[in-house]
């Protein structure tokens, strides 16, 4: 099939857009389709560099779903991006080649409304990671528009969520409730036999202050001073080796972070619950595919798979004491959590992957 890939929040490494939409780009090659990459105006030399030993690609958009309009208030600033943006998008989808199917890795509310504009013949879909109010309070009344104005124009629109937890707010504000659920697109690592002992504990990601920045750099220290190995990698970091100093090995962008994250025997997730409630976490769920135990926060859609599956600790308060005492008890049953982190990375193989992920949404 061709399949145009549309993500206007591509322009740097690192950070869910460009993982995802690397490993989808790989997948979709690797599975025979002709794909063709629509990115932000401001992607860097080296994203399309990158993508374009794999596929074509084309900066397009110029509306980033992160990005609010200034000098505005929250409210209008989103009212601007959602009216005025979703008529720009609209007008540069029109630029882009005929295709069986377009692909939007993370979509909003502004992108859903203007496809209806376009009245696009293509099966479009759409994949959200967060819940309706994220960026604004009044975010749900535009999506429930975006849905309404899809339905009017008769768009063959397939939406998915990968959480529960972000699924379900969304269902009073569709027109039928037709939402699925997509398996999650890691494919992890299984190692053959459990792991041991805890040796090196590694935090991973694009570090930010919902996702415990603030927490970081003393939880770390103190982990190093009880004689464990430490990793903090940060994607905002474009460089490769940051640091390494006060016990903790620093990392920048990581290409393949399944393969820092497989040299770990714990994984933590220091996130605000809050922040987290109605949001998965592509960090946890790629550690539990590759059979790594996780600290994870109680009360959000990543704890709730955590606990599931029995292959980690929750904290139920977002604190430097209660961080560590989960730590400390994961340590103290090592043994039963590494075994139940195996069996779920093996368990995962059957149930998700990037194959599975884009069939669930393409087919």
């Amino acid at each position: 099939m061709r399949i145009n890939l549309m993500d206007a929040s591509l322009r740097v490494p690192g950070g869910h857009p460009h993982d995802i939409d690397l490993l989808l780009t790989k997948a979709m090659v690797r599975m025979g389709h002709d794909v063709h990459v629509y990115c932000h105006q401001d992607a860097t030399a080296a994203v399309q560099a990158g993508y374009a030993q794999i596929a074509s690609i084309t900066p397009l958009f110029t509306i980033d779903p992160y990005k609010r309009p200034q000098p505005y208030p929250v409210e209008l600033g989103n009212i601007i991006k959602n009216l005025d943006g979703s008529l720009v998008t609209a007008s540069e989808l029109t630029k882009t080649r005929p295709a069986d199917v377009w692909l939007w890795p993370s979509m909003y509310a502004h992108q859903v409304l203007a496809c209806a504009y376009t009245k696009s013949t293509s099966f479009i879909s759409g994949c959200i990671h967060h819940p309706p109010d994220f960026f604004s309070r009044e975010d749900p009344a535009w999506w429930q528009y975006a849905f309404m104005q899809a339905q009017a124009v008769k768009l063959n629109l397939k939406i998915s969520m990968i959480e529960p937890e972000t699924r379900y707010p969304f269902l009073p504000l569709t027109v039928d409730g037709n939402l699925h659920l997509a398996p999650y697109p890691h494919d992890g690592c299984s190692a053959i036999t459990p792991r041991k002992e805890v040796k090196r504990i590694g935090v991973f990601g694009a570090q930010r202050q919902e996702k415990g920045k603030a927490l970081l750099i003393p939880l770390l220290k103190k982990l190093s001073a009880q004689g464990y190995k430490v990793v903090l990698q940060d994607s905002n970091h474009h460089g490769h080796k940051l640091d390494h100093t006060d016990g903790i090995d620093y990392l920048g962008y990581v290409s393949n972070l399944t393969d820092e994250l497989i040299k770990c025997d714990l994984v933590l997730a220091p996130y605000n619950a809050e922040a987290y409630y109605k949001r998965g976490s592509g960090i946890v769920m790629n550690a539990i595919a590759c059979g790594v135990p996780v600290i994870a926060p109680d009360g959000s859609a990543a704890g709730r798979f955590v606990q599931q599956t029995g292959a980690g600790v929750l904290f139920n308060q977002y604190s430097l004491s209660s961080i560590n005492n989960a730590v400390q008890l994961a340590v103290d049953n090592y043994t039963e959590l590494a075994c139940a982190a195996h069996v779920a990375s093996h368990n995962w193989q059957k149930n998700h992957g990037v194959e599975r992920f884009l069939r669930a949404m393409i087919e």
